[in-house]
């Protein structure tokens, strides 16, 4: 496990961006080689599991290195195909290494941690002018906002650390947990909410707002849910940040974005099957941007093709976070997207005895990132360090409770189909409609 520690310390601290100890050294491939390797070597059987994700990740590479072939040459598939390769092989590492509840735990402990840590630095960046090592905040927006350093640099990419966060601190802080746990969720929940704050993203800003109306909705009995939810939107309203309020496509950051969707269901027209190439959305449109969405950015450079693959990937983490949940309750699996949405509101009776239920946690977590990046373009480590817990915390429940497989069948065809055609129809009416 101390790889998967230094893999979060280098995530999420970034020392090989600013220490002039670790600068320009390969920080990520020095622990996630050798984490990946000894992971494999000490627990590769979990492989047997036949999880969906195990052979849609390498699908989806297979397809970044087509679409970088037909596009680029031979002699450029490298580079997309190498970054993606270290991804594949993070989340890998992570459902070899982290293989029990009390793994997973400390995992995400960590976590919550270093999200508080850089809660701490934002507030200090708007506070004094300065954070963690010398950085300072962007000035250029009124009021100044904060920002981290290498992948953390921009302010919408920065929140997603706290997004992710907040519903663990919750889980940890109202559950039973080590009082270790505990004090660090009730540490780091306010320094993470402050860090939403002084970041000053819309996008993440709704993004924790629908994570946080997914948990309360998981996590209150009926009675009290209508209470929770409107109490919580009433103190959202006193906090939110002030770039909320500019919240209308008529604004110019919403208007480019709106501009840049557009290009990008053009290029999804005339290159449907692979794309335009992975990383080369910007070479291919006039705005020189780049496409401010994960799923723009996926569905016009590597096509239908990798558009499937990605939503598969999903969806079947989705999948297989709900099974763990519904499985405990004996409530049945789930096939379609209309299963899903009518056991939404399957809630559990309050009981503060219980364990801090990961499952849970990582849900709202993976709903808020799939939120948050509608804005953004977040295809980095993070996305599949995300990834790689949500499938430990499936394995690690199936032997617990007895194995629930997770089958690809021909209805998940149809739910992903229509998780496609919904996303590219949203785009467009967006886009080309300016319905919102």
């Amino acid at each position: 496990m101390i790889f998967m520690y230094f893999y979060e310390l280098q995530l999420i601290l970034r020392p090989q961006d600013f220490s002039p100890m670790f600068l320009g050294w390969p920080v990520a491939w020095m622990t996630v080689f050798p984490g990946f390797f000894l992971g494999l070597l000490l627990n590769g059987e979990v492989l047997r599991r036949k999880l969906p994700q195990f052979y849609l990740l390498p699908f989806f590479l297979g397809v970044i290195f087509l679409s970088a072939v037909y596009n680029a040459g031979l002699e450029n598939f490298y580079p997309p195909t190498a970054t993606f390769m270290k991804r594949i092989l993070v989340f890998y590492m992570i459902v070899f290494l982290v293989d029990s509840e009390r793994k997973l735990r400390g995992v995400m402990t960590m976590f919550m941690a270093l999200a508080g840590l850089l809660g701490v630095h934002a507030i200090l960046q708007l506070t004094t002018g300065t954070g963690f090592g010398g950085i300072a905040p962007l000035t250029h927006y009124n009021p100044p906002r904060a920002v981290w350093c290498g992948e953390w640099d921009g302010s919408n990419s920065f929140g997603v650390i706290f997004l992710l966060a907040i519903p663990a601190c919750l889980e940890f802080l109202f559950s039973r947990s080590a009082l270790g746990q505990k004090i660090v969720a009730g540490v780091s929940l306010p320094l993470c909410a402050m860090g939403i704050y002084c970041v000053d993203s819309r996008g993440d800003t709704l993004a924790l707002m629908a994570a946080m109306f997914l948990y309360i909705a998981m996590r209150f009995s009926r009675r009290r849910l209508a209470f929770v939810v409107i109490t919580a939107f009433i103190l959202a309203g006193a906090v939110l940040p002030s770039r909320m309020s500019q919240l209308t496509l008529s604004e110019s950051s919403a208007h480019q974005r709106e501009w840049v969707w557009e290009q990008g269901i053009d290029l999804l027209r005339d290159n449907p099957v692979l794309g335009v190439g992975p990383g080369r959305f910007v070479k291919h449109t006039e705005s020189g941007l780049i496409a401010h969405s994960n799923y723009v950015s996926i569905f016009s450079e590597t096509g239908l093709t990798g558009f499937f693959g990605f939503m598969a990937i999903l969806w079947f983490t989705f999948k297989g976070l709900f099974l763990v949940i519904f499985n405990r309750g004996k409530e049945g699996g789930i096939d379609s997207i209309r299963m899903l949405v009518s056991k939404f509101f399957f809630l559990r009776d309050e009981n503060p005895g219980h364990n801090p239920d990961l499952a849970r946690a990582l849900l709202c977590s993976l709903f808020g990132i799939c939120v948050a990046t509608l804005f953004i373009v977040l295809l980095n480590d993070l996305l599949f360090f995300v990834l790689g817990l949500c499938a430990a915390s499936f394995i690690v429940s199936g032997g617990a409770q007895g194995h629930v497989p997770l089958l690809f069948k021909r209805s998940d065809m149809r739910t992903i189909g229509v998780l496609m055609a919904g996303i590219i129809f949203f785009y467009w009416l967006v886009a080309v409609y300016e319905i919102f």
